[in-house]
C-alpha cells in the first residue's frame, strides 16, 4: 500500500505541535521536521481552516 506524503506530514505536524504548549512558527515546524516551508504553509492553512490548529500569536505567527 502506498503512503500519502501529505497525510504523513500532516500527522507529524500535529504530533510536533502537541509537544509545544506555547506553539511553533511555520519555520520552526519546517526545520524540526525537515519539510519545505511551502508544504508546511499549505498544511497549516488547511488545519487552521478545519479548526484543528489555531494561530495563537498573530505577532510571532505561532501556531498551536
Amino acid at each position: 500500500m502506498s503512503k500519502s506524503r501529505a497525510a504523513i506530514r500532516t500527522v507529524k505536524i500535529l504530533e510536533l505541535v502537541a509537544e509545544y504548549p506555547n506553539g511553533l512558527t511555520m519555520s520552526e515546524i519546517a526545520n524540526e521536521l525537515d519539510i519545505p516551508v511551502t508544504s508546511v504553509n499549505d498544511i497549516i492553512k488547511s488545519l487552521v481552516e478545519m479548526e484543528m490548529l489555531d494561530l495563537i500569536d498573530t505577532r510571532s505567527k505561532t501556531y498551536g
